[in-house]
């Protein structure tokens, strides 16, 4: 998993520093994780309120 996570790191980087617009697959996959950071941030802030 770790492995994973270093060897898309790099070429997300490629992509930003490229400044080209993002493929369609890429995005998919950006969204999975960007949904679920998203929930987690959310979540977090809502218990800050309740709080």
């Amino acid at each position: 998993m770790k492995q994973d996570g270093v060897s898309l790191m790099p070429k997300r980087r490629l992509v930003f520093q490229n400044s080209e617009p993002i493929p369609s697959l890429l995005l998919i996959q950006g969204e999975n994780t960007f949904v679920l950071l998203t929930l987690c941030v959310v979540s977090l802030y809502i218990r800050l309120i309740t709080d």
